[in-house]
């Protein structure tokens, strides 16, 4: 069976194809990504990819320079997300100076769709990573938006 986005929320166990060799029992998508290590490496090259690509502009200037902080916070919940050490603690991060719009959005899953494919070989593994990150991304958004027009209702 292949590895399915809905196997990457916490607690679950990953599956895999039988192509591939990774063997299934007792193992999870951070233990398959390679532990900390690797999901450390695949959040700093997305924020390199952020510095330096143009197309990632307006991501980048919601994000307070340097970009460890927030590298940092990003490999945390990562960890626990993918099913290693729950890391992500209940701080709050910088509050970004404007709302998380679609092309900010666009331009973070671009960054890390890059990084995902310099860091992770199987593509299946990949594709999956990418579909359950961009459901993430895509209820930050909503949840911004239903935000900023709460705010607004406000007197």
């Amino acid at each position: 069976m292949p590895i399915q986005a809905d196997h990457l929320r916490p607690g679950r166990q990953a599956v895999l194809s039988t192509q591939n060799p990774v063997p299934a029992k007792g193992s999870n998508i951070y233990q398959l990504l390679g532990g900390a290590v690797a999901i450390r490496r695949l959040v700093e090259r997305c924020y390199e990819l952020m510095d330096e690509l143009p197309e990632a502009s307006r991501v980048r200037r919601l994000h307070p320079d340097p970009l460890g902080g927030c590298a940092d916070r990003l490999f945390e919940c990562l960890s626990g997300w993918l099913g290693g050490p729950a890391l992500c603690s209940a701080r709050p991060g910088p509050a970004p100076s404007d709302s998380i719009g679609s092309i900010e959005c666009h331009e973070w899953l671009l960054c890390m769709r890059l990084a995902l494919a310099e860091q992770i070989d199987d593509a299946e593994l990949r594709a999956a990573l990418l579909q359950a990150l961009s459901s993430m991304v895509e209820a930050l958004m909503r949840e911004s938006i239903f935000s900023s027009t709460q705010q607004e209702a406000q007197p």
